[in-house]
């Protein structure tokens, strides 16, 4: 027991990891322009984007991930995003495992 150091525990804000994003949006001019200028406003970088195919409401749905980021931002982006006009559902995301 004398041999165990004391554990160090840090906030969930302070948490970088990739992140996969789920995201509805109208298939507008600028819609993903939007998506992306918020991200960059909390210095969160996209690794990789998928749009599919238009559904019949007329929205489409974006499927990011992200390179490894600060939770505290991705929280804040996330807020942000619900926010969009072009969003029409709430933003979706799972925090990635870095491998």
């Amino acid at each position: 027991a004398d041999q165990l150091k004391a554990a160090h525990f840090q906030t969930i804000d302070a948490l970088e990891t990739p992140y996969y994003l789920r995201l509805n949006v109208l298939d507008v001019p600028g819609a993903l322009a939007e998506i992306t200028g918020c991200l960059q406003k909390f210095e969160i970088s996209v690794h990789s984007i998928l749009q599919q195919t238009k559904s019949s409401d007329g929205s489409i749905e974006v499927i990011l991930t992200t390179h490894p980021a600060k939770e505290s931002g991705m929280s804040r982006a996330l807020a942000e995003l619900h926010t969009i006009k072009s969003c029409t559902k709430t933003p979706f995301m799972i925090r990635m495992e870095d491998a």
